[in-house]
């Protein structure tokens, strides 16, 4: 069983930029319940937190953060492995970890005299 996805819908995949505020109104992605656009509270957790491990890729451009049509798809398919244990889900670092790991590693140097 093959985890690449395959696009067939009428639309190209596009690197183009989209605003988060614009994801919503893409007509390939599903609606939710009682037909419900996605909200962009969901994809800013998609894009902050992240789903399983999975972190949706942003840029921002003047503070506004986007993203690619792209980079949507690549994101539904890892979420997908990452559920299926399909691929190991990468942990998300905090600016708090990423402290105490290089604490940790000042500490180390120090005791070998570097």
């Amino acid at each position: 069983m093959s985890t690449e996805s395959t696009w067939t819908g009428g639309e190209s995949e596009s690197s183009d930029l989209l605003p988060l505020s614009s994801v919503p109104n893409l007509k390939w992605l599903p609606r939710r319940r009682r037909g419900a656009k996605l909200s962009y509270t969901c994809l800013w957790r998609w894009a902050t937190r992240g789903v399983a491990g999975v972190v949706l890729q942003t840029v921002r451009v003047g503070g506004t953060p986007c993203t690619t049509e792209s980079d949507l798809r690549q994101f539904f398919v890892e979420v997908a492995a990452a559920k299926r244990g399909g691929k190991q889900a990468q942990t998300i670092r905090t600016p708090a970890r990423r402290a105490r790991e290089i604490e940790a590693a000042r500490q180390q140097l120090a005791r070998v005299s570097i």
